[in-house]
């Protein structure tokens, strides 16, 4: 095996373990997306939310981006949604089939 060969670039049909990882951690982070601006029931939308704030933190991270990856997960999943959870609670509005 010479020099040249061994920096040759795998090409694109042999994606490493890691870009298979991004690409399914992606797809469910879509798939919650998509659930969350979907359902009706406030509450599961935050928890959809939840999923998807979380697999764009595990994409981050997959990035070797770890501080971006944390903020993500102190800022948006930690607090943004436990707001949006408490300002459901406290509201008298039904929540759910209620």
């Amino acid at each position: 095996m010479t020099l040249a060969s061994a920096a040759a670039p795998q090409g694109f049909l042999s994606p490493t373990g890691v870009e298979i990882a991004f690409l399914l951690v992606g797809l469910v982070t879509l798939a919650a997306a998509l659930v969350t601006v979907t359902t009706r029931q406030l509450v599961h939308a935050a928890l959809w939310l939840v999923v998807a704030l979380g697999g764009l933190a595990v994409e981050y991270l997959l990035l070797t981006a770890e501080f971006i990856a944390w903020v993500q997960v102190l800022i948006y999943v930690g607090s943004v949604v436990v707001l949006l959870l408490f300002g459901l609670m406290l509201t008298r509005a039904p929540i759910g089939r209620s």
